[in-house]
């Protein structure tokens, strides 16, 4: 046994012979958990911890009520405190024959004490614990350490009594009176103004009907920044600590607010440059900050014609740039281009920060001349194009323009799918199941949902895959039967979780990814691929799948296409009538995860492929 477990044992001791002078005491070995008589059957490990820690601190308070069975003595009344001295008796403080403070009763009577002790027992309200913990460490001058110690709790667990047991007297009225409860209380332990606190309390506590958490929120976090931005994230909660910035942390959940602000920003910059610098360094004629130019999407870009290989100009002849069918490809063009020394050397980057603590890089861009930035403060809404955003469209241009007249050569057989599939009534199914797709992400994902949202809000209609006139595809037209009011009235009661949640769905009528419209609005392509980009790619796979009417495209598409794609998915060459065709396609694309060219997205694997993260 060691010296602690010793002086610890000495110290119960004395205390246990002096409090029960009377005799009125069992040996600890001669005690037994009541078993059937005794109605709480259950404990957790933390609780008995806590116990052993008040026992040794403060010895036995109340004894056990036990009656004698067969020369041992069964526990009709405090199960939980016997665990807790033989826990104590298996570490070392208790020798076995600890006596230990009893009651007797008779053996009959232990089920009912048992229930009566559960029964009118009253819990503690929590501000009544809270306020008692806060009062040790004021009169009694204990540590954090010593409280934890003394209670069996963990220092974080003290560290949340302290904060809520030191609230402003209003809130814990509140609490008390049960105008708000515990989640609520907690969130004020954010802030240590007493007089926020009370602010954030009668603005709460104004709204009719419900708790107005947002605005609760807002006011206790004081226009401090969430330690989870992407600038926290980029420059690290090490470095930034390191350099004297301070973090305020939310003892009862994951979220943390920036005290220093000037520090983060600083080491922000800093780090920054340095991006910068690396990438001046890689041979980039310029690199800037994204967020320090203006209108930086009209901006243009290297052309691309002028780098393809051939094979990559017969691959895009006669496709739309915005079509998804071109977009992957182009993605592959600009990114090999990229690599190039000289076509770095005549182009630059434009590099941002982004939400998730990331650098995006805008690569290939083109410093425009003077005079055409002071043009494009010129441009409006209604230009004749339908770009009311002003983005350039001079690299689909470039290559769609200068691409060779001459058609492939004719032993060439790597004709895909979209040459072959002329039903514009097939493709646009094609393009709603996309849309599916994206839409069961949506749900899945209300933080994307809510980033797609803002997106959409603060950018022009042209362009946005997403309508929040909710002017999307008919194919999810939401019913409208309540009126605005009504629909005020009943979200009131939904949390901001369960409101995300709606947002999530709501965005989803909303979604437009038809290909009859991405014919008249000729950036919608573009919108649609940044979207699924920023969908996971193990989330959008499998939607996509689900939503992929395999059998239904086969029947409707030329024997040819089934042909074409039981050979990309290693079947080989394949005969039969069309329905034959047809329903050895769909088997194996439906195995393989074969998709129509139009629905090759960023994230599709070919059969055979390793799908990338």
């Amino acid at each position: 046994m060691n010296d602690l477990a010793e002086d610890v044992r000495d110290d119960v001791d004395t205390a246990a012979t002096a409090a029960t002078a009377d005799g009125r005491t069992v040996p600890l070995h001669l005690l037994d958990e009541g078993g059937d008589v005794n109605v709480r059957r259950s404990a957790a490990k933390s609780e008995i911890e806590q116990l052993l820690a008040s026992i040794i601190h403060r010895g036995l308070l109340q004894p056990l009520v036990v009656a004698e069975v067969d020369g041992r003595y069964k526990v009709g009344a405090g199960n939980r405190r016997l665990r807790a001295l033989k826990l104590g008796q298996k570490r070392g403080v208790f020798p076995t024959d600890h006596p230990v403070k009893v009651e007797f009763a008779l053996a009959e009577d232990l089920h009912e004490i048992s229930l009566t002790e559960n029964v009118v027992r009253v819990q503690l309200h929590p501000v009544d614990e809270f306020e008692a913990f806060a009062g040790l460490r004021e009169s009694d001058g204990l540590t954090i350490a010593q409280i934890a110690d003394r209670f069996g709790l963990a220092e974080k667990q003290v560290r949340q009594r302290l904060a809520l047991g030191g609230l402003a007297p209003e809130v814990r009225k509140a609490w008390r009176d049960g105008k708000i409860g515990q989640a609520q209380a907690q969130a004020f332990t954010l802030c240590a103004d007493l007089d926020v606190q009370r602010q954030a309390l009668a603005k709460g506590l104004a709204s009719r009907g419900h708790w107005d958490e947002w605005e609760v929120n807002r006011i206790l976090r004081a226009d401090r920044d969430l330690a989870n931005s992407g600038a926290m994230t980029f420059v690290g909660r090490e470095a930034y600590l390191a350099a004297g910035g301070r973090l305020t942390e939310d003892l009862f959940g994951d979220v943390s607010l920036v005290e220093d602000p000037a520090i983060l920003k600083r080491l922000r910059d800093e780090k920054l440059a340095v991006v910068r610098h690396e990438l001046l360094a890689a041979g980039w004629a310029f690199a800037d900050n994204r967020d320090e130019v203006d209108q930086a999407f009209s901006w243009p870009r290297l052309a691309l014609e002028p780098w393809m290989t051939d094979e990559e100009r017969a691959a895009l002849k006669g496709k739309r740039p915005t079509a998804p069918s071109a977009w992957s490809l182009l993605q592959q063009i600009r990114k090999r281009v990229a690599e190039l020394p000289e076509a770095r050397a005549q182009s630059g980057v434009l590099f941002e920060l982004t939400g998730n603590g990331q650098i995006s890089l805008d690569v290939l861009r083109l410093r425009p001349e003077p005079e055409a930035e002071a043009a494009s403060d010129d441009v409006g809404d209604d230009d004749d194009d339908g770009d009311d955003d002003g983005e350039d469209d001079g690299e689909d241009a470039a290559w769609q323009d200068a691409a060779p007249a001459a058609p492939p050569p004719p032993n060439d057989e790597s004709e895909d799918d979209a040459s072959l599939v002329q039903s514009k009534p097939l493709l646009e199914d094609l393009s709603e199941q996309l849309g599916d797709a994206i839409a069961e992400c949506l749900i899945a994902d209300p933080a994307l949902s809510l980033r797609v949202a803002v997106a959409a809000l603060t950018s022009p209609r042209w362009g946005s895959p997403v309508r929040l006139v909710l002017d999307g595809s008919p194919r999810r037209k939401p019913e409208r039967g309540d009126t605005f009011a009504t629909r005020m009235k009943a979200l009131a009661a939904y949390s901001q979780a369960e409101l995300a949640g709606e947002l999530a769905r709501a965005l989803t009528f909303a979604l437009e990814t038809r290909a009859s419209q991405a014919e008249i609005d000729r950036k919608l392509g573009d919108g649609i691929a940044e979207l699924v980009g920023a969908i996971a790619p193990d989330a959008f796979r499998p939607a996509l799948a689900r939503a992929f009417d395999a059998r239904g495209f086969f029947d409707r598409a030329p024997g040819a296409v089934a042909k074409h794609a039981a050979e990309e998915c290693g079947a080989g060459a394949i005969k039969g009538k069309k329905s034959e065709l047809a329903e050895r396609a769909t088997a194996l694309a439906q195995r393989t995860g074969w998709l129509p060219p139009s629905l090759r997205t960023v994230h599709y694997a070919a059969p055979g492929a390793e799908a990338s993260a």
